[in-house]
């Protein structure tokens, strides 16, 4: 982390697991970034075990931040193994001047404060994201299919615990649950927490 009181940091992360799922055997899907849908990219259930391994990270200086993840996901089966991966490169700004604050004990961002929330003289802060992504789940031997997706974002924080989003999604799959296709996505988010 450099100059926490400035702003400014740099977070690098790694996580690994592994998991076994006895005589159950697993699959693995992806929904859409509007979680009302059914899964656009999903497996038969083939694995019996998996091990993970991903990569993070972020950095932000000022009113500007940039995220990253990749993620390998290795599926063992009878038939041998499958390997897939995710990853997506996040940018945002805050119009209004608020800086992310990353908590270093912790290692994660915490939540955008408003340097003049909503109805306290203020109007809240504006932020603009942009974020590209895919997920891949399928191998030579299983055919999950393949996701690209770019989106758009602008977020209202009203306070520190209350947020307006709206989202613009732009996705091609191929081979997915339902074929080859694209789909253009608009949300409205109305988030409230305590």
């Amino acid at each position: 982390m450099l100059n926490p009181s400035d702003h400014e940091f740099i977070h690098l992360g790694l996580s690994a697991r592994h998991r076994s799922s006895g005589p159950k055997l697993m699959a693995y899907r992806l929904r859409p970034f509007m979680n009302a849908a059914p899964a656009i990219l999903s497996t038969p259930a083939f694995a019996h075990a998996d091990h993970f391994l991903g990569f993070e990270t972020a950095m932000g200086k000022d009113n500007i931040h940039i995220e990253a993840e990749y993620a390998l996901l290795r599926a063992e089966s009878a038939q041998g193994p499958a390997v897939f991966d995710s990853g997506y490169l996040q940018v945002g700004w805050l119009l209004t001047g608020e800086s992310p604050v990353y908590d270093a004990k912790s290692g994660r961002l915490n939540r955008i404060r408003p340097k003049t929330p909503l109805g306290l003289e203020g109007f809240g802060a504006i932020e603009l994201a942009t974020r590209f992504d895919w997920t891949r789940l399928t191998d030579q031997q299983i055919g999950g299919g393949r996701q690209v997706a770019a989106s758009f974002a602008i977020n209202w924080y009203l306070s520190t615990h209350a947020k307006l989003a709206i989202n613009y999604v732009d996705s091609s799959v191929k081979a997915g649950s339902f074929g080859d296709g694209r789909s253009l996505l608009l949300g409205l988010r109305i988030q409230i927490d305590w």
